[in-house]
């Protein structure tokens, strides 16, 4: 017990170093600083401010002097507030801790409730009036097919029609550039659910297969896969999103790349919760009647992997993927809005809400924002309902009738 101790915590400084390295780098990279952006700064007091606070050191150096001083207990000294980084941590970190507190209380109260009552109660009506909220999982075709036949397909701008309420001509009104929104609606949805389909597809592949590998083989392998992943799991996901985004933002990154990118990005962060999951799925089924059998008979490890385990993890990652894909087209609208994601023209439901981001349009123009706002709730709760049934139907322990 007390070496299964030490090693775990041996991880843990390992993971917490290469986390703090990968981050230090990460914000290193962006764009701009509290120097940079003081405009009330000459060139000479901008110089000499980078001199006392080593920001003109290579970046290798400025991290060893970061992380000794850290070390020392010396979190650093905030220029934006003017006050020790120390103190301000004391200040916000049990508002903080309050907030997730109370947040993650309530949020496990109502799933327990809810998921108990909805099981218990299962195929009863409330759980059928649940269950209709899949229907809107139909109206994604209309996505791309919609445009297909919409007279303001083009995207023209047409300024003598610009913020016209909903009326005949356009269903739900016009925006900034005289647009229709209900066209860019639906091209939105091509954008945005390409993104969450791509993004699931891609990370589930990574997450399946080295989860499969990670679980079956155990020993080192297992070790440096789920060493990995842990790493990944320290990083905030949202910060390092608008890292990125921000990134690409400076390098002039071409739109049409920008939306790959994207999708690369959600990927990369999504897999490792994919893998641990398919991981101890396969640590429990490698021990069953059927793959001792498969052993004896002198199967190979391809075909045992993937003739006999895989269809048993299926059901499972057909929740893993409804859930993957509704969580990636949050994040790509949350990129996309705060002009970090796909850029304008290219609509997403992200970028339509970001067009009313003053008080006036969200007072006097709701239709700017309202039916993308619909759109992304309708959307991604569908996705997850019509995954929780494909779960029923095909997982073999579910054989309770109707």
């Amino acid at each position: 017990m007390r070496t299964y101790l030490l090693r775990r915590c041996l991880y843990m400084l390992l993971i917490l170093f290469g986390a703090s390295i990968l981050i230090f780098f990460l914000y290193s990279l962006t764009p701009g600083d509290y120097v940079d952006n003081n405009l009330n700064l000459s060139e000479q007091r901008k110089a000499e401010l980078r001199e006392i606070y080593g920001l003109n050191k290579p970046i290798l150096e400025r991290y060893v002097i970061w992380m000794s001083n850290l070390l020392r207990g010396d979190f650093g000294y905030s220029l934006a507030q003017q006050r020790p980084v120390l103190d301000l941590f004391q200040d916000y970190i049990w508002n903080s801790f309050l907030l997730a507190s109370v947040a993650t209380f309530f949020t496990w109260l109502l799933a327990v409730v809810i998921g108990v009552f909805t099981a218990y109660k299962q195929y009863s009506l409330f759980d059928t009036i649940v269950m209709i909220g899949i229907f809107a999982a139909m109206s994604i075709p209309s996505f791309f097919i919609g445009p297909l036949f919409s007279p303001y397909a083009d995207g023209k701008i047409n300024p003598a029609k610009m913020y016209q309420p909903p009326s005949v001509e356009h269903w739900l009104g016009t925006d900034l550039l005289g647009r229709d929104v209900l066209t860019r609606l639906l091209q939105a949805g091509r954008i945005s659910l390409t993104v969450g389909l791509a993004s699931m597809v891609l990370s589930m592949t990574i997450g399946t297969l080295l989860g499969i590998i990670s679980g079956y083989y155990r020993g080192v392998v297992d070790q440096i896969i789920m060493r990995i992943a842990d790493l990944l799991f320290t990083i905030p996901s949202l910060p390092i999103l608008f890292i990125m985004g921000a990134l690409m933002s400076e390098w002039k990154v071409p739109t049409d790349y920008r939306l790959y990118i994207v999708m690369i990005m959600l990927s990369l962060i999504g897999w490792p919760g994919v893998a641990r999951l398919v991981r101890s799925q396969m640590l429990s089924l490698r021990e069953r009647e059927y793959m001792l059998a498969a052993d004896v008979l002198g199967l190979r490890d391809r075909r045992k992997l993937f003739a006999h385990l895989l269809p048993n993890v299926f059901p499972l990652l057909i929740v893993i993927g409804t859930l993957s894909t509704g969580g990636a087209i949050l994040s790509e609208s949350v990129l996309s809005f705060f002009g970090l994601g796909v850029m304008p023209p290219t609509p997403t439901w992200g970028n339509m809400i970001d067009a009313a981001n003053n008080v006036i349009d969200f007072e006097k123009r709701p239709w700017l924002w309202i039916p993308p706002g619909l759109a992304i709730f309708l959307t991604v709760i569908s996705i997850n309902i019509f995954g929780d049934g494909l779960r029923d139907v095909l997982d073999p322990k579910q054989n309770t009738s109707r």
